[in-house]
């Protein structure tokens, strides 16, 4: 569909947890993995001992314990949990009379929710920080969204997501975005001793404006993107009181620059009173000192739980946000629900009216679990399609260019990694470099002899030397490579931490030569499995890929051998071929090449 008329029939997306999935964010059930996994009974409560000893008040030890029944239910994820406090918060807010303990329990449940909510935004906010080159590898997956966005204009986006992913995407492709706020102002940076050192953009809008005009989001035929942040985001706060409402600047025009504004202004916003060494803080907000050398303030804008659009202190926002996604949905003749699992009943009804309204409209649902149609729209079957894809492969679909086989197995390492975990890869991947390294060094010829009268081992290191190419003395230290062969060769003991060396071969193994030449390639095999566990893939977090190239180097570095020249002759041993099998049965094949200097 062309855009030649501006009022043809758009089509708009609407994205749940599982469209940033795999760009590294997590979905509902990780994120609740992580907090329960940290926040223990016992770390709980260590916590709020800190907070009483710190002069923080602290919580009643009944309401930390209310806290960990909430926190030890299993079918309770996050935002169940804040629900829960929530709800609490309300029901205590009902009783009389208020005696010191009501309100000391008002407080605390309230502060806990809100502290919770806080931990949510620490999460997603370093999972940008750290993953940032993961976010912008996996941006070429996304492409599709331009493409929408050059046939729908303007593409409306409405997102539950607190993720600057679509900011991203936008800024890779050049797409331009409008979030409906278009004033401008500036907020001081400071660095930790409190002296000014810059300034950070971002764009405003007045709760006047809207209470008079609205949001000022594109007409049809705008080119660009209209974007809804319905239960706000990291990049976007109440100022003013909770009047006004703000929206970062990225700090360039890139990727690095849309995250960059999130660091810098939670890093560098600061307010560090007289007399303190350390900035002040706020549970949910940042405090800065504007240029007067007053205290201010900026509230963080994400909504959870099971009262989103009715927390109090807040303004007009939390519930314009829902009023926004409900009377713009009516530009679109179809929307595309993206890794959204119907879980939300407020967002439920806005879009049953929608689709209610017309029979013309439609509703197109994707996930990887895209089969059944939720039961309040099967009544609206006829109207809703069922795409079972991830967001990546739907997406692929309105791209300009397609994925090049590299491309493609890159992409397949990049979910299996981001669904099974960094720490089950890493096994994973060190089961199978051990397998193929260990079949790659039973090719070489190693000479290994036991003098019967001494009991001594001799290794001809230089019929390897021979066929390798490398002189093993550049292992270091090459004492210890014979002294550790010895000791195993011959050694029935077993190891400090009881464990048998190697399935601890007695001297009756001594006349087998294979038994006897696999301690040394186990030996070897262990140099190359500490380069993987040394390196720990510390460069990303929570999902990433170990290039062929930095694995190679990897082994190199560990094993300090000279790397190859790619000038000189080198003795080749096989290529590696790494196949990485998951648990659902999915392979990825790699392949390292391996060349020692002659």
């Amino acid at each position: 569909m062309t855009t030649s008329d501006p009022y043809s029939p758009l089509t708009g997306l609407f994205l749940g947890a599982g469209a940033s999935y795999e760009l590294g964010m997590p979905l509902v059930w990780g994120l609740t993995k992580e907090i329960k996994d940290w926040l223990t009974p016992d770390q709980l409560r260590k916590l709020n001992r800190g907070w009483r000893t710190q002069g923080e008040g602290g919580n009643s030890d009944s309401i930390i314990d209310d806290l960990i029944r909430a926190l030890t239910q299993p079918e309770m994820h996050y935002e169940s949990i804040i629900g829960y406090l929530e709800s609490r918060f309300r029901q205590v807010q009902g009783k009389a009379p208020r005696t010191p303990q009501i309100l000391k329990e008002i407080q605390d449940y309230s502060g806990l929710a809100q502290w919770l909510l806080e931990m949510v935004y620490w999460i997603l906010y370093f999972r940008h920080l750290l993953n940032e080159q993961l976010i912008e590898e996996g941006l070429r997956y996304f492409e599709g969204i331009a493409g929408l966005a050059a046939n729908h204009r303007p593409l409306w986006v409405f997102s539950l997501n607190h993720d600057l992913m679509v900011e991203c995407i936008a800024t890779k492709y050049g797409i331009p975005i409008n979030s409906g706020l278009t004033g401008e102002i500036t907020f001081p940076l400071r660095d930790p001793q409190g002296t000014r050192v810059g300034e950070l953009q971002a764009e405003i809008i007045r709760g006047d404006e809207i209470k008079q005009f609205g949001m000022p989001f594109w007409q049809p035929g705008t080119n660009g993107i209209n974007l809804v942040k319905i239960h706000g985001a990291l990049d976007v706060f109440y100022w003013n009181d909770s009047n006004d409402l703000v929206k970062l600047r990225p700090t360039a025009p890139d990727i690095h620059g849309v995250i960059n504004s999130l660091r810098v202004a939670n890093e560098q916003m600061i307010y560090i009173k007289p007399g303190m060494l350390r900035p002040v803080k706020a549970t949910n907000y940042i405090t800065y000192q504007d240029d007067d050398g007053e205290l201010q303030i900026l509230g963080r804008s994400l909504l959870s739980g099971a009262h989103k659009f009715g927390e109090a202190g807040r303004g007009l926002f939390p519930g314009y946000f829902l009023d926004c996604f409900r009377s713009n949905l009516n530009y679109l003749a179809s929307l595309t629900c993206v890794g959204y699992g119907f879980g939300d009943d407020h967002i439920n009804k806005v879009i049953l009216s929608w689709l209610e309204f017309s029979d013309q409209r439609r509703l197109v649902i994707v996930g990887p679990d895209a089969k059944a149609i939720p039961p309040f729209l099967l009544h609206l079957a006829r109207q809703v399609e069922m795409i079972p894809s991830t967001a990546t492969d739907y997406f692929a679909r309105f791209a300009s260019t397609a994925l090049s086989e590299e491309e493609r197995k890159q992409k397949q390492l990049r979910a299996n990694i981001i669904s099974h975990g960094k720490e089950k890869i890493i096994e994973e991947l060190q089961e199978s470099l051990l397998r193929t390294i260990q079949q790659q060094f039973q090719k070489l010829p190693l000479a290994i002899t036991v003098d019967r009268a001494t009991g001594q081992t001799m290794v001809d290191l230089a019929t390897v030397a021979a066929a390798t190419g490398v002189d093993l003395a550049q292992f270091t230290p090459r004492e210890q490579l014979i002294s550790d062969i010895r000791r195993w060769l011959l050694s029935p003991e077993v190891r400090p931490d009881g464990e048998p060396p190697f399935g601890n071969p007695r001297r009756q193994m001594l006349d087998d030569s294979k038994n006897r030449t696999e301690a040394v390639y186990r030996h070897m095999i262990v140099l190359a499995q500490q380069a993987i566990v040394a390196q720990q893939l510390d460069g990303y977090n929570s999902g990433s890929i170990l290039p062929a190239d930095a694995l190679a180097n990897l082994i190199f570095d560990r094993l300090e051998v000279e790397k190859p020249n790619p000038e000189a002759p080198t003795v080749e041993i096989d290529t590696l071929y790494l196949t990485l099998v998951t648990e659902d049965n999915v392979k990825t094949e790699f392949t390292v090449e391996f060349g020692f200097p002659a």
